[in-house]
């Protein structure tokens, strides 16, 4: 018998920063690495930099 595999799924940034939703996702089994929920705000704001200077180049 095969075992379906579970999944996490992450909200990294909210709706409410910017007009679109980051998501990441990964398998439940890692959902409590410390190293996954390091490199997952170190993601957190390298998207947010990258959004912030994403829309000052659009705004020029």
């Amino acid at each position: 018998m095969v075992e379906k595999q579970k999944f996490c799924v992450q909200e990294l940034i909210p709706m409410g920063c910017t007009d679109t939703r980051v998501l990441i996702l990964y398998p439940y089994e890692l959902s409590n690495e410390p190293i996954l929920k390091d490199n997952i705000l170190k993601m957190t704001k390298v998207i947010r930099e990258y959004i912030k200077e994403s829309e000052m180049y659009r705004s020029v």
